[in-house]
């Protein structure tokens, strides 16, 4: 096989998705404080699993004893987009998840829903001013107390979706919505699109990048010049984004969701 070939194969997999330079794009527009904070967000993901297929026959995604078949083998990519493009203060920290098998084809569970927590020092007071608008009774007096600003997350993780037309499908997407404007991260199987759309008076400017899936060759590259570094005893500066550690959160992630049965289970922290 050479090497164009096993580029090409690579991409489409969703294989080290926090090398994927169009998701480190999409860090940095949020991090952009004109953007504001997040105020929360939802990751979409589904896949047709044909019996039989080729991506259907393999053992490490079908043997029951496995715990996560398709969902752990998938899932951690989209754990990856999760840590690579939310702003630290509203990483995952603790997940209320439910599993399902809903493709007898599909063991052990082919679906995850969850409801996702950041660290509670993340929670912060309503942004804006308070309505001009004159109310019959104060915030203080209300029968319950008023809320707080917390972003929390949601997700949908299936492998069991029927074969239908694309057009009639949700897209897999991260979509975030921020204080002055919202982005939303489109997987295309091996391409991107990344879209950022501001409020009309925060003074942001609408950005839109779309194009191929690079996060293996971006790793290689990575690699390749962190062994050159080592070889001329020169110190690299780029950030490890091969840390195992960080692997290990993407698992922490999907087996907390996995564990969960509805319970709220802490991440491992890594």
């Amino acid at each position: 096989m050479t090497w164009q070939h096993c580029k090409r194969s690579f991409a489409y997999t969703y294989i080290d998705w926090a090398h994927e330079p169009f998701l480190h794009k999409a860090h940095d527009l949020l991090a952009n404080p004109a953007v504001g904070p997040v105020l929360y967000w939802r990751m979409h993901m589904e896949a047709v699993i044909q019996d039989g297929e080729s991506w259907h026959a393999t053992t490490w995604r079908t043997i029951p004893e496995y715990q996560g078949g398709f969902i752990l083998d998938g899932g951690v990519h989209w754990a990856a987009m999760l840590r690579t493009v939310l702003p630290k203060y509203c990483k995952p920290a603790s997940i209320i998840a439910v599993k399902s098998l809903h493709r007898s084809h599909i063991l052990p569970h082919d679906t995850l829903v969850g409801l996702v927590h950041p660290d509670p020092s993340a929670t912060s007071e309503p942004t804006g001013l308070p309505t001009t608008i004159k109310a019959d009774i104060e915030a203080k007096d209300m029968p319950v107390e008023p809320g707080k600003s917390t972003p929390h997350g949601s997700f949908i993780l299936s492998w069991a979706a029927p074969d239908t037309p694309q057009s009639g499908r949700c897209p897999n997407e991260l979509y975030v919505v921020a204080e002055h404007g919202t982005l939303r991260i489109l997987n295309k199987g091996a391409k991107w699109d990344v879209t950022l759309t501001p409020t009309d008076k925060s003074g942001l400017e609408a950005v839109h990048v779309e194009g191929p899936a690079t996060g293996v060759e971006q790793e290689l590259i990575d690699f390749g010049a962190a062994v050159e570094a080592a070889i001329h005893g020169h110190k690299d500066d780029k950030p490890n984004l091969a840390d195992p550690a960080l692997a290990l959160w993407d698992l922490s992630f999907i087996e907390a969701a996995l564990n969960s049965d509805g319970q709220k289970v802490e991440i491992e922290k890594k």
